[in-house]
């Protein structure tokens, strides 16, 4: 096998490799799209068999990526205090995040990646930054209504404790 081409929205564990006459070889397919819709298509097996078929088709519909929409909280932040935390996702491409009194400052994040149900944004703070610091990562955990929030500091700032807040869907 010299390789598996998926449609979109579509992955798998595997992607090439030697496979004796007689032997399978199990492929885990994941349906994991990054906005919602219909997906379809066929998996295709690009290889040299002599028979057989080359070719599933696989389908799948996608509702809104579980993080978009507006998520309030607020964390305790050691020195700092308490303030509000609100993010306004679009998905896991981005959207914004406002922190309340006493930082009152804002701006925008935006997808960096994401492993399994966790999504990471980098911070780019565009109002009154200076009350804030700069350059943080968050990586947010939604389950149904509520999502684990984690800010992770900035390297330069070295190895500190992250911050944690559970946000709430609006």
């Amino acid at each position: 096998v010299s390789s598996l081409t998926y449609p979109p929205g579509f992955s798998g564990n595997w992607s090439s490799g030697a496979i004796a006459p007689g032997v399978s070889q199990t492929v885990a397919t994941t349906f994991a799209p990054v906005t919602a819709g219909t997906y379809g298509g066929s998996i295709i097996v690009n290889a040299d068999q002599t028979s057989g078929i080359n070719s599933i088709a696989v389908s799948g519909t996608a509702t809104s990526a579980p993080v978009v929409g507006t998520w309030r909280g607020s964390v305790l932040q050691p020195g700092i205090g308490t303030y509000s935390i609100t993010m306004v996702l679009q998905g896991p491409s981005g959207g914004t995040i406002a922190y309340g009194a006493p930082l009152n400052c804002s701006g925008i994040v935006t997808g960096t990646g994401q492993t399994g149900n966790e999504y990471r944004y980098s911070e780019t703070l565009t109002q009154n930054a200076f009350a804030c610091v700069p350059g943080g990562t968050i990586r947010v955990q939604p389950n149904g209504n509520t999502m684990r929030w984690q800010w992770d500091w900035p390297a330069i700032l070295g190895n500190q404790t992250p911050l944690v807040a559970t946000l709430t869907k609006q």
